[in-house]
């Protein structure tokens, strides 16, 4: 951290800012997380947090077109290259 902040300050406030937004140096860093795992250690018991599903879900592949669309869509390819032949 120390070594970021001294040669590029930008990349170090883009990187960091959520721990700077927190006012967490790398003074204090590692007492927050000897307190965290002291913390745990007093209580170890894990507290499920309930996760809320994606209302849709992603499609990744397109959807197939079907006969009739496909011999469509070829007429109008068809349609525009006879016109753009005949200009």
């Amino acid at each position: 951290l120390v070594t970021v902040r001294e040669e590029e300050p930008d990349k170090y406030a883009s990187h960091f800012a959520k721990y700077l937004e927190n006012d967490m140096t790398e003074e204090n860093l590692e007492d927050i997380y000897t307190g965290a795992h002291e913390a745990i250690r007093e209580d170890p018991s894990r507290t499920v947090t309930k996760k809320n599903k994606p209302s849709d879900k992603k499609k990744w592949k397109p959807v197939k077109l079907t006969y009739e669309e496909r011999k469509a869509a070829l007429k109008t390819r068809l349609e525009a290259l006879k016109a753009e032949a005949d200009e």
